[in-house]
């Protein structure tokens, strides 16, 4: 939230918030399909889901320099 202007922030959050919504409901019912081929390979493919994902915003934003408090 620090790279977005003060003023957009609501917005910003609204927009992130409304994708997280959206793809919500497909992971019980990935799971469900998921779950015969291994009980645990759901949670293997969220994990490296989210591995990948803090990655890459990581990779994105690691030569971002924050405005000062």
């Amino acid at each position: 939230m620090a790279l977005v202007p003060a003023d957009e922030r609501t917005a910003a959050a609204a927009v992130t918030n409304t994708a997280r919504y959206l793809t919500r409901p497909a992971g019980p019912a990935l799971a469900g399909f998921l779950l015969p081929l291994g009980p645990a390979l759901p949670f293997v493919i969220a994990g490296a889901a989210k591995a990948a994902y803090d990655l890459t915003l990581w990779r994105t934003f690691r030569s971002v320099r924050l405005p000062a408090p």
